[in-house]
C-alpha cells in the first residue's frame, strides 16, 4: 500500500480493510412515495451478475431478491413511513454491500440528493446525519453539491460529493473526501475549489479539482486546529471577490470552549489558491455583550455560547465590505437578530470591527445564506425563520432588504409552522446554500423529515428550484 496522495476516494474504507473498496457499494439513497431509489457500483466485479435483496426492517427472511444491472435502481409498491433493509450482492455470493436502511415516503423538496437513516452504520466512522449542504455550478454547466456526515462527538471527517447533468432533476455520486468536514464549494477563475476542515475544529484547508469534482489532490493547510477544545470554524458561507481579493468569514474557538471569535481569511484574486502563501488571516474579534443594541443572552460564555458565527461577507450599499453573522439566542429564548461587522479592505489583517445589530427574521439560532441580486438591487437571505409562534427550524424563508438593515420576509419556502410541539422537534429545514439561475434560485437544504432523530440531526439533503423568485420580491 502506498502513502496517501489524494483527497478523494470511491469509496473511503478503513485502511486495514482495503478489500471493502472492491465490494458492491451503495453510494446514494433517496426515499420516495411508496418506495425508494439508490445508486450502486462494484469496482471489484463490474461485469458480473448482481442481486438486490430487501425486506421490512426486522423481518427474518428477505422478502424480495431480484437481478439488477443498472447503476440506479428504483423500488416501488412499498408502504410509506416504513423502515426497509436492503443490500446488493454478487450472484455468485462472493461479496455483498453493507445492509442499508431507508424509511419510505415523500420528503419535501424537488429532489432528495442523498439520505442517511439515523441508524444506518454506513458512515459511522464520521457520523449518522447529513449536514453542511454546499452547491455550485461548475464551469461546464453541471451542478455539483456536497454534504458532510455528522454525529455529536463522532469522527466528523467525511464529505460526500454528487453531480447533476440536468439542472438538479437527477443526481449521481461523484466522490468522497476524507478527512473533510464543513465543506464549501466555490468556483474561481474557472477552477473548482473546496474550503473545509479536517474535522470539527480541525485544520482549515483548501483543495482544488481539475476534473470538476471527480478527483482532488491533497488539500493545502491554511490554519491549524485541534479537533478538540478550540480551532477554526468555517461553514458553507459565501466566498466573495471584492477589490481584487477573495474574502470569506472564519471564526476561532469552539462551543465547548466558551464560544467563537470572529474573523476572516483573504487572498489575492489572481494568486494560486492552493499556495498557503497566497492567503492571509485576520485578527479575531471577541464578541462584546456591551456593544450597542446587543440582545440579552447573546455572547461568549453562555452554556450554549452565542456571539456571531457563520458570517456572510458582502458589500453594503456604500461599497464597504461587511459581514453579517448569525446570533445565537437559543438559551435566552430570543430570535431575529444578526450582527454586522465591517472589514477594512485597505488593512485586511486588522480584523473586523463592530458596526451594529440588525433585525433579521432568519438571523438567529441557525445559519442563513445571503447574496446580492444585481437585477432587483436587493439583498436576499435564506434561512430558518423564527418568531414568537415559530420555534426551532420548521420554517425556511426568504427575506429581502435594500440596505442590509431593514428586512422583510417575502416567501416561505418550506412552512411547517402548523406542527405541534412534539412534531416540531423532529422536523427541520436549515443551513441553506443556494445560487442564482436566471429567474430562479437553486437551493440545497439540510432537511430533517420522515424519521430523523431530531430537527437538528438531519437525515437528508434536498434540492429545490424556487421559480421566478423575483415575483416574491416585487
Amino acid at each position: 500500500m502506498k502513502a496517501v496522495t489524494r483527497w478523494d476516494y470511491r469509496p473511503f474504507v478503513r485502511f486495514d480493510e482495503p478489500e471493502r473498496a472492491l465490494w458492491p457499494y451503495i453510494c446514494r439513497v433517496a426515499p420516495e412515495c411508496g418506495g425508494f431509489a439508490f445508486e450502486w457500483f462494484d469496482k471489484g466485479a463490474p461485469g458480473t451478475g448482481h442481486l438486490l435483496r430487501y425486506r421490512r426492517r426486522g423481518a427474518v427472511e428477505w422478502e424480495v431478491e431480484q437481478q439488477i444491472s443498472d447503476p440506479v435502481i428504483k423500488v416501488g409498491g412499498l408502504c410509506d413511513g416504513v423502515d426497509y433493509e436492503f443490500c446488493v450482492l454478487r450472484a455468485d455470493g462472493s461479496a455483498r454491500s453493507l445492509v442499508r436502511l431507508v424509511r419510505t415516503g415523500k420528503i419535501p423538496g424537488d429532489t432528495v440528493v442523498n439520505y442517511l437513516h439515523p441508524e444506518d452504520p454506513a458512515c459511522i466512522h464520521s457520523g449518522y446525519c447529513l449536514c453542511t449542504p454546499t452547491l455550485v455550478r461548475a464551469p461546464s454547466g453541471k451542478l455539483i453539491c456536497g454534504m458532510d456526515v455528522y454525529a455529536r462527538r463522532g469522527g466528523q471527517n467525511l464529505t460526500l460529493l454528487f453531480e447533476s447533468q440536468d439542472n438538479g432533476t437527477t443526481w449521481r455520486y461523484l466522490a468522497e473526501l476524507y478527512p473533510c468536514f464543513w465543506p464549501k464549494l466555490f468556483v474561481h477563475r474557472s477552477g473548482l475549489y473546496l474550503l473545509a476542515q479536517t474535522g470539527e475544529y480541525g485544520d482549515l484547508v483548501v483543495g482544488r479539482s481539475y476534473d470538476e469534482g471527480k478527483t482532488w489532490g491533497l488539500p493545502t493547510r491554511l490554519l491549524p486546529g485541534t479537533c478538540l477544545h478550540f480551532g477554526p470554524h468555517h461553514a458553507a458561507v459565501p466566498v466573495g471577490e471584492y477589490y481584487g481579493r477573495l474574502w470569506t468569514s472564519v471564526e476561532y474557538g469552539s462551543w465547548a470552549g466558551g464560544g467563537h471569535d470572529m474573523g476572516y481569511i483573504y487572498a489575492d484574486a489572481d494568486s494560486d489558491l492552493t499556495d498557503p502563501e497566497s492567503w492571509g488571516i485576520s485578527r479575531f474579534l471577541r464578541y462584546n455583550p456591551g456593544w450597542e443594541g446587543a440582545p440579552p443572552g447573546a455572547g461568549r460564555g453562555m452554556v450554549a455560547p452565542g456571539g456571531g458565527i457563520e458570517g456572510n461577507v458582502t458589500l453594503d450599499p456604500g461599497g464597504n465590505i461587511v459581514c453579517l453573522y448569525r446570533v445565537d439566542l437559543t438559551k435566552a429564548g430570543g430570535w431575529g437578530k444578526a450582527l454586522m461587522l465591517e472589514i477594512d479592505r485597505n488593512n485586511p489583517g486588522r480584523g473586523p470591527v463592530f458596526r451594529r445589530f440588525v433585525d433579521l427574521p432568519v438571523g438567529s439560532n441557525s445559519k442563513f445564506c445571503l447574496q446580492y441580486d444585481d437585477v432587483t438591487k436587493k439583498y436576499i437571505a435564506l434561512g430558518s425563520e423564527q418568531s414568537e409562534t415559530i420555534k426551532l427550524r420548521k420554517v425556511l424563508s426568504m427575506a429581502v432588504s435594500d440596505d442590509l438593515v431593514d428586512w422583510r420576509v417575502v416567501h416561505r419556502i418550506f412552512d411547517f409552522s402548523h406542527l405541534d410541539e412534539e412534531m416540531t422537534k423532529k422536523v427541520g429545514f436549515q443551513y441553506p446554500d443556494w445560487i442564482f439561475d436566471g429567474d430562479d434560485i437553486l437551493l440545497l437544504t439540510r432537511t430533517a423529515f420522515g424519521g430523523a432523530e431530531n430537527y437538528h440531526n438531519s437525515n437528508s439533503i434536498t434540492f429545490t428550484r424556487i421559480r421566478n423568485f423575483r415575483e416574491c420580491i416585487r
